[in-house]
């Protein structure tokens, strides 16, 4: 009974702070809606303010539904895959590891919260720089701190705020969205790899933006999921984690398959961008670019594109099995 009321109140107090933290967005994306308006109608371009908005609406939608079937699905598969609480299963870990395990994850966990929620609070806000009451390392120590403390309350408030910054990130990126639907053909090709210039204007960065958030989003999960089963069944307080079932096995190596197929999308597209690496002494790709950097992106994308294959391969044969 402590146990189940001491989850109640932090289910409670951890809505209260996303809630908390989400209310400043919402007045100031409200407060930038009125201003838009307001200038629109002023013009007489109503008809074109309301199209975007709508535009925007529906990526946000889009972009928030994304998040919570990437990071609130898995979660919730998690808390239906339950292992025995007895027997020897694979990747049974003695307290001591378990306890190293779950801390290295809940710090994962927040350096990828850190990042992208910076990433998104910087690429929504006008201002080019946005003041934080705390700075970012005490912020990440927070969320780990939170994290071991709550569990799984806190990796469903963690999807809740990043599936809302991803929300706000495509919303924003409403042009890259449209140019990429709406691509122009240039009839010039680039010398490398033979493709039109329009490809790399406006196609390239709807790729970047779209495997951007998915690593993100694919990894977040993979961490979380993982911390989830390693708590499970009292594991910390027991002293030792018994193993993983093969329900949860096939889940981990579903989620692992996603992000090494998406990872291995964005290798293939760091290709391209070797044409126009701002860091050489010429705009463009320089000779160790061509003979060295694209075959080491292409061995990358190759190999994590067979470690997807690999993990798709256990998924079946777990599937497969008794």
């Amino acid at each position: 009974m402590p146990i189940k009321l001491l989850d109640r109140l932090s289910r409670t107090s951890l809505g209260s702070i996303a809630l908390l933290i989400s209310l400043p967005i919402l007045f100031e994306l409200a407060a930038i809606l009125v201003a838009e308006r307001s200038w629109f109608v002023e013009v007489g371009y109503l008809q074109v303010f309301q199209v975007r908005l709508a535009m925007q609406a529906g990526l946000a939608l889009l972009g928030f539904g994304l998040g919570a079937v990437l990071l609130g699905g898995n979660l919730a598969i998690a808390r239906r895959c339950v292992a025995p609480t007895e027997g020897m299963l694979p990747g049974r870990l003695p307290f001591r590891r378990l306890l190293l395990a779950t801390i290295a994850l809940s710090v994962a966990i927040a350096g990828l919260v850190v990042f992208y929620g910076q990433t998104a609070l910087q690429a929504w806000h006008s201002r080019p720089a946005v003041a934080l009451p705390i700075t970012l390392s005490g912020l990440g120590i927070a969320i780990v701190v939170v994290l071991l403390l709550l569990g799984q309350p806190a990796l469903w408030a963690i999807a809740l705020l990043i599936s809302l910054a991803c929300g706000l990130v495509l919303s924003d990126q409403w042009q890259t969205v449209l140019l990429g639907f709406h691509r122009s053909a240039f009839d010039r090709t680039d010398p490398l790899f033979g493709r039109d210039l329009g490809d790399y204007i406006f196609q390239l960065p709807l790729w970047e933006l779209i495997t951007f958030w998915l690593v993100g989003l694919l990894a977040i999960a993979l961490a979380s999921v993982l911390l989830v089963y390693l708590r499970s069944n009292n594991s910390i307080s027991q002293g030792e984690f018994l193993g993983f079932a093969s329900a949860q096995r096939r889940h981990l190596s579903a989620i692992g398959g996603a992000l090494m197929l998406t990872v291995s999308l964005n290798d293939w597209l760091d290709r391209y961008r070797l044409l126009y690496a701002p860091g050489n002494a010429s705009y463009g790709a320089s000779y160790v670019d061509v003979n060295i950097q694209l075959p080491v992106e292409t061995g990358l994308c190759l190999l994590a594109l067979a470690i997807a294959l690999f993990c798709c391969v256990g998924h079946w044969l777990g599937r497969a099995s008794p």
